[in-house]
C-alpha cells in the first residue's frame, strides 16, 4: 500500500503533468495523433466475431453509467458501516474524476473516430470509460486492500482490479470507440483524482475531523 505522503504527492503531480502532456498533444494534433492512427489502423487485424461479442458487453456492463451507480451504492455501505474515510475517498476520487472528464471532453472538443460497431454521440477526448474505470477500481482497491486475507488474496483482487481496468480501456480501442490517446488522457486524469483523493482523506482523518459527523 502507498503510506508515504511524499510518493503520494509525486504520483499526483506525475499523473496531472502526464494529462496536461497528452492533452496539449491531442488539441495540438502532435505526434500522439500518429500513434493513434497506427493503432486506428491496426486494430481490425485483431477482429473476429467473438472478440467482437466479448468487448461490445464489456463496454456496456462497464460503462460510466453503471460504474457511478456501484459507486453510489459503494458509498451508501461504507457510510452504514460508518466507513467515512473511505466515504470522502469515494466521493471525491469518483465524482472529481467524472465531472472533470465530461467537463474537458466538452471542452476539447475531439470527434471520435468513425466506428461500424457500436454507435457513439458526444466527443472523444478523455474517455469517460478509461476514467472512471480507472478511478472506481484503483480505490475499490486502495479501500478493501487491508481487508483481503494473505499476501495472495491481496495480489489477487490487485490483479482482478488492473484486468478490470485494463479490458475497459481495451473494449474502447477495439470498438474503435476512443482513440488511443483518449485512454492514455483518461487514465491520467484519473490517478490524478485518485491520488488527490487519498491526500484530502488522509489530511481530515489524521486532523481527526471525522469525529464531529
Amino acid at each position: 500500500m502507498i503510506d508515504n505522503k511524499n510518493s503520494i504527492l509525486l504520483l499526483d503531480v506525475l499523473s496531472i503533468l502526464l494529462f496536461v502532456i497528452v492533452t496539449i498533444m491531442v488539441v495540438g494534433h502532435g505526434n500522439i495523433t500518429i500513434l493513434d492512427k497506427f493503432v486506428y489502423d491496426s486494430i481490425p487485424n485483431l477482429r473476429s466475431f467473438e472478440l467482437t461479442s466479448v468487448f461490445v458487453s464489456v463496454t456496456n456492463i462497464l460503462s460510466p453509467e453503471n460504474l457511478s451507480v456501484l459507486a453510489l451504492i459503494v458509498v451508501l455501505l461504507f457510510a452504514w458501516k460508518k466507513k467515512l474515510h473511505a466515504v470522502s475517498i469515494f466521493i471525491i476520487g469518483v465524482g472529481g474524476a467524472l465531472l472533470s472528464g465530461v467537463l474537458i471532453k466538452a471542452i476539447a472538443g475531439i470527434a471520435r473516430p468513425v466506428s461500424i460497431l457500436v454507435v457513439e454521440t458526444g466527443k472523444s477526448f478523455p474517455s469517460n470509460h478509461a476514467v472512471v474505470a480507472t478511478a472506481f477500481f484503483s480505490l475499490i482497491f486502495y479501500c478493501l486492500y487491508k481487508k483481503i486475507p494473505g499476501i495472495i488474496g491481496k495480489t489477487i483482487f490487485g490483479v482482478v482490479c488492473l484486468a478490470l481496468i485494463v479490458v475497459t480501456d481495451f473494449s474502447r480501442i477495439y470498438l474503435s470507440a476512443h482513440w488511443f490517446s483518449d485512454i492514455l488522457g483518461g487514465t491520467f486524469l484519473a490517478l490524478f483524482w485518485v491520488f488527490l483523493s487519498i491526500m484530502i482523506s488522509e489530511f481530515l482523518h489524521h486532523k481527526k475531523l471525522w469525529q464531529k459527523f
